[in-house]
Order: structure tokens, then C-alpha cells, then sequence
């Protein structure tokens, strides 16, 4: 008998069942593959604008939230109360309170009582000699009862730059509060007084009749000699990598230029070294090194590099400052060069050996002829906008803009692994900033301007090839 075969042709409803069920499926597959990459990228942040497991970036990278994790940083128990006590969710509530006292770190105007165009802008010092005071200023506010607080009116408020962190302590100081009539009658200082008030050593006035009772005190010190370790019993430079975590962040503009540096260079937290070079400090260097203003250091202007003698002098400053890295940090693939100035960025990322070329990769190699050595040369990462210098913090005015690389490199040198710094504090305080600055850091340049001379990493070297 034979078998009936029957063959039957599929719907039109069966076909479309069919393409909607195959589209549902592509649709799940692309929603996992971009949740994969969402992922892939938030754990990038999260180790690298977090510091491993000190913090947990939670967001993306237009906004930064951390979470301290204590065991990362010491810091001293009297601190992690204080840091504790000013949560972001209910920091205007302290403002009610009529018995609340405060110490408020400052940059604000004198000589306003003879008439708004009187006002003058103190002088305060860059983000450097201001931070070096926050550990002494939160020991004294734990000390007298008193919430700590920061408001820069020169050049710019602080919160353009940094904000504090989620769950972190809240140092900002709102406008329209009691304190707005107190900031007034601040500034109807006069000269005489704001330059005594630099200078004041406040834990030996505090508690006397004339402040203790005051309930907003001012202070701008950064000429005051503090030494903590004999006022208070610790070292700045032993708390300032926990306290800083816990106390600041970056705004979003800051952030997107640190991640587009990170992402392009692969720079990963604690597996790179930083360089800082201030080749324009102390001033009386610049009799030797021409600039193209008086006051160069203080008030910015390039280097003339056409000078022979400038030229040598800044390019083996430059060049010792890369050698003293390598010499702490032998086995870095990557280094991190901030300078404020542009001449010496652009010297050694265009002219020296350690210059970008094109497909450039970290396995370039120079070699000693006569020898069988090679040397890999670590690929030298910057910020982007590298040709425009950063102001200096002190200055009396500018675009947000204009200082915001002075925080991306504070950022990123301060997630390095080892510090080779210069003249100045900013070197000293990004080593701080690693927790590694008695175990990792080399000064390449002392303040009066002599140099600590690193061996020549090359080592006399010819290059052979830099494709």
C-alpha cells in the first residue's frame, strides 16, 4: 500500500508569528549586549574615579558618587566622627539651629567698608595651600563644637570644581543664611587686618572670651606655620588621602575630562606613575629661565624656549623629573606629566625620547649600542587640552574653564601609584593623595631650586626605531 505523503504550506499567520518571535529575540539579544557594555563601563569608573575599594562609583561618568571605605585610608577616630557629623541630606538643618557655631574656611574681600569699589580680593594662595589646612581646621572644629565649612569668593567657589560626595561630608555653604550678613561685615576688613588674620594659629585663640562665644569665625592661615603632629598629635600628610575621599569629587565637566584621559592613555588607579614638574618656581629661578612675564609663576605667561639657556635648563628639568619616575616606579608601562606650565609637557611629549609618535605602543625600545639591553619606553599620557595653560589658583579672577585643569591633574596625579614631584606643594600634596607619601615618592626638584639628578633612564641611549 502506499504511503500518502501530505505536505502542507505554512500560513500567513504562522509566518508572521514566526518573524515576530525571531525580531524578539534579536531585540533580547541586543538588550544583553548593551547591558553588558553599560556594565563593563561602569566597573571602569568605579575603579578608576573610586580607587578600588575605597570607594564605589555608582553613576555614570557625568556624575561621581563614592562610598569611603575606612580600611583603605587611616584616618583617626576624632576624624571619622567629624566627617561624619555633616551628611549632604541634612545639611541645611545645621543653619536653624541658633546654638551652632562655625569655622569657616575662607577667601573672601577686605576694604569694603570704604565703598564697593574699594573691595579688594585677599590673596589666599593656590588649591594646594588651602586644602594643606582642611585636617587642622577639622581637628579644631572637633575641638570647639563647631561645624567646618568652605566658601572661596576668590577667584571662584569651590563647588565649580569639586562637590562632596554621596553619603560623604557636606562642606558647602548655601547662600541666604544667617552667614550671608556675617560675610558682609567680613569684608569691611581692613588691610591691616587681613593680612594679621593670615598668620593666626586659631587653636590658640579659640577658646579665649574674645571668640569662643562668636558663632561664625572666618579663617584664611595659610601663612600660619601649623604643625599638626605637635598641635594635634598626627601628620597632614598621613590623613589627607582618607579625608579627601571623603570630603570631595568632581563636578561633572571634571569628571568627563578625567575619563576621557583614562580611557584613552589606560590609565588604571595605583598602576601608573605621576610626574609634576613647576619649572617656573621658586621665582628667583626665573633670573636663569625667561618667561614672558615678571611674575610668571604667580601670574602665568610661557616660558621662551627660544632662549639657549632656557631651553637647557627646562629640558633637563623636564627630563629628570621622567627619569626620577622611572627610578621609583622602574616597572610602570604608563606615566601621568602635569606641569604648570606648557613648555615642558609639549618638550617632552614632542622633542625628547619619550615622545608620542604614531602607533606608538609601550614595547618602543631604544637601544645601547655595543649592548644587548633594551630599554621599554612608557607611554607618557597628558590632559587634553594640554596647549592651554591652567591658571593659578590665586589669581583674582577667570573662567571657570580656565582652572579647571589645575583639579583634572590634582585628580589623576592623586590615583597614582608613585609621585615624582618638583618644587612647590602641589607635588607634595597629590603624593599625599596616593596614601604612598613615605613609601612612594621622590622630590626631583627641592624649592630652592636645586635638582636631585636621577639616572638617565635611556642611558645615553640611540634610538634605533619609534614605529
Amino acid at each position: 500500500m502506499q504511503e500518502l505523503v501530505v505536505v502542507t504550506t505554512p500560513s500567513r499567520g504562522h509566518v508572521l508569528k514566526f518573524r515576530r518571535q525571531n525580531a524578539l529575540r534579536r531585540f533580547v539579544l541586543i538588550i544583553i549586549l548593551l547591558l553588558y557594555y553599560k556594565c563593563r563601563t561602569v566597573i571602569f569608573h568605579r575603579e578608576f574615579l573610586g580607587r578600588y575599594d575605597d570607594a564605589v562609583v555608582l553613576d555614570t561618568e557625568t556624575k561621581l558618587n563614592f562610598k569611603y571605605e575606612s580600611r583603605k585610608f587611616y584616618i583617626p577616630d576624632w576624624m571619622e566622627d567629624i566627617l561624619q557629623s555633616q551628611p549632604p541630606y541634612n545639611h541645611n538643618k545645621v543653619f536653624e539651629d541658633l546654638n551652632s557655631k562655625f569655622i569657616i574656611l575662607a577667601c573672601h574681600y577686605y576694604n569694603c567698608w570704604l565703598g564697593k569699589d574699594a573691595c579688594a580680593p585677599e590673596a589666599c594662595g593656590g588649591i594646594t595651600d588651602r586644602m594643606w589646612q582642611i585636617p587642622y581646621y577639622l581637628w579644631l572644629a572637633h575641638q570647639s563644637d563647631r561645624y567646618f565649612l568652605i566658601r572661596f569668593s576668590n577667584p571662584l567657589p569651590l563647588e565649580n570644581f569639586y562637590v562632596p560626595p554621596k553619603d560623604g561630608f557636606d562642606w558647602r555653604l548655601p547662600s541666604g543664611t544667617f552667614v550671608d550678613d556675617e560675610f558682609e561685615r567680613h569684608s569691611n576688613r581692613s588691610f591691616t587686618e587681613m593680612r594679621n588674620q593670615r598668620r593666626i594659629q586659631w587653636h590658640q585663640h579659640i577658646f579665649k572670651d574674645q571668640w569662643k562665644e562668636k558663632r561664625v569665625i572666618f579663617a584664611n592661615t595659610n601663612l600660619a606655620r601649623l604643625d599638626t603632629m605637635k598641635i594635634a598629635g598626627f601628620k597632614g600628610t598621613d590623613v589627607i588621602a582618607g579625608m579627601f575621599r571623603r570630603m570631595f569629587q568632581p563636578v561633572p565637566s571634571i569628571t568627563k575630562q578625567i575619563v576621557f584621559v583614562a580611557n584613552e592613555h589606560g590609565l588604571i588607579p595605583g598602576k601608573y606613575a605621576g610626574v609634576h614638574i613647576r619649572a617656573r618656581f621658586p621665582v628667583s629661578n626665573q633670573k636663569k629661565i625667561k618667561t614672558r612675564k615678571r611674575n610668571a609663576d604667580a601670574e602665568g605667561g610661557g616660558i621662551v624656549m627660544e632662549d639657549p639657556e632656557t631651553y637647557e635648563l627646562v629640558s633637563g628639568i623636564a627630563n629628570n623629573a621622567m627619569n626620577c619616575a622611572m627610578q621609583i616606579m622602574s616597572n610602570t608601562t604608563r606615566l601621568y606629566l602635569a606641569s604648570d606650565s606648557v613648555e615642558p609637557i609639549h618638550y617632552i611629549t614632542q622633542q625628547s625620547k619619550w615622545k608620542k609618535k604614531e602607533n606608538r605602543t609601550t614595547k618602543t625600545r631604544y637601544r645601547n649600542y655595543g649592548q644587548k639591553a633594551l630599554v621599554d619606553i612608557p607611554k607618557v599620557a597628558t590632559r587634553k587640552d594640554t596647549d592651554m595653560e591652567p591658571k593659578h589658583f590665586n589669581f583674582q579672577s577667570g573662567e571657570v574653564e580656565e582652572f579647571s585643569g589645575v583639579f583634572v591633574d590634582q585628580w589623576i596625579l592623586g590615583h597614582s601609584k608613585c609621585i615624582s614631584h618638583g618644587a612647590g606643594g602641589f607635588g607634595m600634596f597629590v603624593s599625599a593623595l596616593t596614601g604612598n607619601y613615605d613609601s612612594c615618592r621622590i622630590c626631583h626638584r627641592e624649592t630652592h631650586g636645586s635638582s636631585q639628578e636621577c639616572a638617565d633612564y635611556f642611558g645615553g641611549t640611540i634610538p634605533l626605531s619609534i614605529a
